[in-house]
C-alpha cells in the first residue's frame, strides 16, 4: 500500500509526494489538450468547461461567461455552515485531491496546479472543508469549500488566481473528499487493531483461558501467523479437555481473521483509488487524439461497501469482547470471583459490563441502517445515484472511537482484576501503567503498535 503510505507521509511532513511533482507535465499536456480539442471542434460541449453544471449541462456558454462561471460556481456550492474537518483530516482530503490531479487528464491548468502545490507546503495554511452535506455523487459541496480555502489564501498572501475555463470544475469534481476522508482514518484504524489484538491477549491470559483454538487456527490458515502469536503471549497452555470456554473466546481466531480481512479490504481499495484519475469530464483517447468524457469516476462504491465491512467486523468484535468479560465476571472462572469480589460485601466490577453493554448498544443504533436501504436523485434524475461514501465514512469514524472507548474500559477492568487476584493480565508493562491511570488510548504506548 505504497500510495497510502506516501500520501500520509505527505500530510505529516507538509512537503509534496514526488509523484505530485512529477505530475506538473501530465496536467499541462491535458489542460492543453482540452484547448486542442475544442480548438478542432468549437460546437462541442464539455461539461463544465463552456456548459453550466448540474441538469443546466444543456446551456452553452461563450468563453468569457465560461471563465466568469468558474469562480461562480464556487462562491454557489459554498452553501454549508458545518464546522470543518479537522486540520490534519482537511490536510489529508487536499492531498488526495493533489494525487488524483497528478495524474492529468482534467481541466486543470498548470499554473493553478503549481499554486495548489505551494498552497499544500505553507505551513500557515490549513484548508477548510466541512463535515458531512454530501451525499457522494462527487461531493461538490465541501470540495466547494475547500476550494475557496485555497484561493482566499492565494489572495491573503498576494499571489491571486483568476481561473481558467474548467477550472472551477476540475477543483469541486472529483471522489477526493470521500477518499481523502477514508485515508485520514488509517491510522486510528492501526491503533484500534494494536488495541485489539492486545485485548484478546489479555482475555486469554487474565481467564487461563484453553488456547488449542489458537494451534486449531495456526493449523487451519486464514489468520495472521503474527497476530495469534501475539494474542498467544503468556497464555497458560490448554490441552483442549474439559467443559467448553464460550463461543467468544474459541472464535477469537475467526474474529482476527475478520478484522485483519476487512481491514486490509478497506485499506487496499483506498490504495487502488490513489492511483486513479477522478474528475468530471476526463480526457481518454479517441481515434484522433484525447477526448474530454463524462463519465462518473466521482462515484466510489466499492470503497462505501468497503467501510461497511469494516462496521460490521467491529460490531462482531465488539460483540465479542462483551462477551468475554462478561465470562470473566461470571464466577465461572477459577480464581476470578463474580463480578471480580474480594468478598461478600463488595459490589466490585458490577457496574462496568453494564456500561460496555450500554456502549455496544450504542455502536448498534448508530450503525443500524445498512448502506443502500434507501436512496433518492437530484438535479431532476441526472443525478439518480449515490453512494453515500462521506456519510458511511463519519459512521465508520464514530464507531472506531466508540471501539476504542469500549476497549479502554475492558482493559482498565483486567488490569484491576490482575492487581487484586495477582494474575497475569498479558499486556506491555507500559500499557499498564497507563491503563491504571485511565488513558490506554495512546499509540506510543500500545504494546501491540511495537508489533504491527
Amino acid at each position: 500500500m505504497n500510495r497510502l503510505r506516501t500520501l500520509l507521509d505527505a500530510v505529516a511532513s507538509r512537503l509534496a509526494a514526488s509523484e505530485w511533482i512529477e505530475g506538473k507535465g501530465r496536467v499541462a499536456s491535458s489542460y492543453e489538450a482540452v484547448l486542442t480539442y475544442l480548438d478542432d471542434n468549437p460546437h462541442a460541449q464539455i461539461y463544465g468547461f463552456n456548459t453550466l453544471s448540474g441538469h443546466r449541462d444543456d446551456h452553452l456558454l461563450e468563453e468569457d461567461a465560461a471563465t466568469r462561471f468558474q469562480r461562480e460556481l464556487i462562491d454557489s456550492h459554498t452553501i454549508s455552515d458545518a464546522p470543518s474537518y479537522e486540520p490534519e483530516v482537511a490536510l489529508t482530503i487536499m492531498a488526495t485531491k493533489l494525487q488524483q490531479l497528478s495524474h492529468g487528464g482534467t481541466t486543470l491548468s498548470a499554473p493553478l496546479y503549481e499554486a495548489l502545490l505551494e498552497a499544500f507546503e505553507d505551513e500557515e495554511f490549513w484548508p477548510s472543508v466541512p463535515v458531512q452535506n454530501s451525499y457522494s455523487c462527487g461531493d461538490v459541496i465541501p470540495g466547494a469549500h475547500w476550494a475557496r480555502s485555497v484561493l482566499d489564501h492565494l489572495a491573503r498572501r498576494g499571489t491571486p488566481y483568476d481561473l481558467r475555463r474548467g477550472e472551477g470544475m476540475a477543483l469541486i469534481n472529483g471522489s477526493f473528499v470521500h477518499l481523502g476522508y477514508a485515508a485520514s482514518i488509517a491510522e486510528p484504524l492501526a491503533v484500534l487493531w494494536a488495541m485489539q489484538l492486545d485485548s484478546m491477549r489479555s482475555d486469554i491470559a487474565l481467564g487461563h483461558a484453553e488456547i488449542g483454538m489458537l494451534d486449531y487456527a495456526r493449523q487451519s490458515g486464514g489468520v495472521p501467523a503474527a497476530a495469534l502469536s501475539h494474542i498467544e503471549g503468556a497464555a497458560a497452555s490448554g490441552k483442549g479437555d474439559g467443559a467448553q470456554w464460550p463461543v467468544s473466546f474459541r472464535a477469537i481466531p475467526e474474529t482476527v481473521a475478520l478484522l485483519h480481512t476487512s481491514y486490509i479490504e478497506f485499506l487496499a481499495e483506498i490504495d487502488t483509488q490513489l492511483g486513479r484519475r477522478s474528475g468530471n469530464p476526463l480526457l481518454a483517447m479517441g481515434e484522433d487524439g484525447p477526448i474530454p468524457y463524462s463519465q462518473a469516476s466521482f462515484l466510489l462504491p466499492l470503497l462505501a461497501v468497503r467501510s461497511s465491512a469494516v462496521q460490521e467486523a467491529l460490531l462482531f468484535s465488539t460483540s465479542a469482547e462483551l462477551g468475554r468479560i462478561k465470562w470473566l465476571l461470571s464466577g465461572m472462572v477459577t480464581g476470578l470471583p463474580t463480578d471480580g469480589q474480594s468478598g461478600p460485601d463488595d459490589v466490585a466490577f458490577i457496574q462496568w459490563p453494564k456500561l460496555m453493554q450500554a456502549m455496544v448498544e450504542e455502536m448498534r443504533l448508530e450503525l443500524g441502517r445498512t448502506l443502500y436501504a434507501s436512496g433518492g436523485d437530484t438535479s431532476f434524475g441526472v443525478e439518480d445515484l449515490w453512494t453515500n461514501g462521506v456519510s458511511n465514512l463519519e459512521r465508520l469514524d464514530n464507531a472506531i472511537t466508540l471501539s476504542k472507548r469500549i476497549l479502554a474500559l475492558g482493559l482498565r477492568l483486567k488490569i484491576r482484576l490482575a492487581d487484586r487476584f495477582g494474575r497475569q493480565s498479558g499486556l506491555d508493562a507500559r500499557l499498564m501503567d497507563i491503563c491504571r491511570q485511565g488513558d490506554p488510548v495512546r499509540e506510543e504506548t500500545n504494546a501491540a503498535i511495537r508489533h504491527y
